[in-house]
């Protein structure tokens, strides 16, 4: 039995991940709710589930960041080895 298996909530545990590859018009099969940065440091330009457009400077590699991201675009995006995670 999957206690986890149902609906997901914020505080729910993370369940799958995919290496992200970034493009500017490609989304996501499945939405992030979190992404950690693998390797370099740098920016992050990321398309919000609302089809927001956001920028992040300054994002640190290992850092886990709670970002529910739709696409993460190639133009803009410095940082590297981007895991997605839902």
């Amino acid at each position: 039995m999957n206690q986890f298996a149902g609906p997901k909530s914020q505080i729910s545990p993370i369940m799958n991940g995919f290496a992200v590859t970034p493009s500017d018009t490609v989304d996501f099969t499945n939405s992030t709710r979190c992404i950690i940065i693998g390797g370099g440091d740098g920016t992050l330009v990321g398309i919000t589930i609302g089809g927001d457009t956001l920028t992040f400077a300054g994002l640190i590699t290992g850092v886990v960041y709670p970002f529910a991201f739709s696409r993460i675009n190639s133009t803009g995006t410095g940082a590297t080895t981007i895991v997605g995670m839902y």
